[in-house]
């Protein structure tokens, strides 16, 4: 069984990756591995639906970079649609192992929440438009992890990381236009508003070095999304306010 789920370490796609796409093909329709020239360039979509003229990209890591890229030039070049479907893990099971044999298994609680999907936003350098959409998925992960020897220096055994599951998916908040977007600050929060504010205005269950940066990473994201906009200073703190 074991054998059957881990891939080889240049696998392309993980199987979370794989059953999370699975999901939203939902009728014949809906196409995974779609490939379509724009532009003179060559792009590869996860799901399509050529109904909907909706295209899914499904994207766990980082939100930046060429991935940032591509979205731009989607929504630029053509009239389609774009949901982005990024999971967050917030518990993991890890199963290590030596060829076919498990070696040991272990649990993690990572105590994450969708506010976390700013630590990711931050790096997406893309104006909101109405076409683009997503889906942040709570999601448990089984986490495959293959022996491959020992450090030289201190003799410990190392690990690659071989493959990722999907146990389940806990929660999903959808993001359908900009009212969604607002919806993660708080109800009480002032019309003008610093990182404080914001911060003061949570109640996060964990008191952590990582939750207190979170209002940064959302005021930065959503200024960037054209959401928000900085009208002021108070002492050397930025005020924000919405751009409605």
């Amino acid at each position: 069984m074991i054998k059957n789920q881990i891939s080889s370490q240049k696998r392309a796609e993980t199987l979370l990756h794989n059953k999370i796409k699975a999901l939203y093909v939902t009728n014949e329709n809906v196409k995974s591995e779609v490939y379509q020239k724009i532009n003179t360039k060559n792009f590869r979509f996860d799901v399509f639906d050529d109904e909907k003229s909706m295209i899914y990209e499904i994207q766990r890591s980082s939100l930046g970079g060429r991935f940032s890229q591509k979205i731009q030039t989607l929504l630029d070049s053509t009239n389609y649609q774009i949901r982005i479907i990024h999971p967050i893990v917030h518990k993991q099971k890890v199963t290590r192992l030596d060829g076919d044999n498990k070696i040991s298994t272990s649990y993690r609680n990572f105590y994450t929440h969708v506010y976390h999907f700013f630590e990711h936003l931050v790096h997406f350098k893309v104006s909101y438009q109405e076409r683009l959409q997503f889906d942040i998925l709570l999601v448990y992960e089984h986490l495959f992890k293959q022996f491959s020897g020992y450090y030289q220096r201190t003799g410990r055994r190392r690990f690659y990381t071989s493959d990722r599951d999907l146990v389940s998916i806990d929660h999903v908040k959808k993001i359908r236009c900009k009212e969604d977007f607002y919806t993660f600050l708080p109800i009480d929060l002032p019309t003008h508003f610093t990182n404080q504010d914001l911060f003061n205005s949570f109640t996060f269950k964990r008191k952590s070095r990582r939750n207190s940066r979170l209002p940064g990473k959302i005021t930065y994201s959503l200024c960037q999304l054209g959401l928000l906009e900085r009208v002021g200073k108070k002492r050397n703190a930025h005020v924000f306010s919405r751009r409605d």
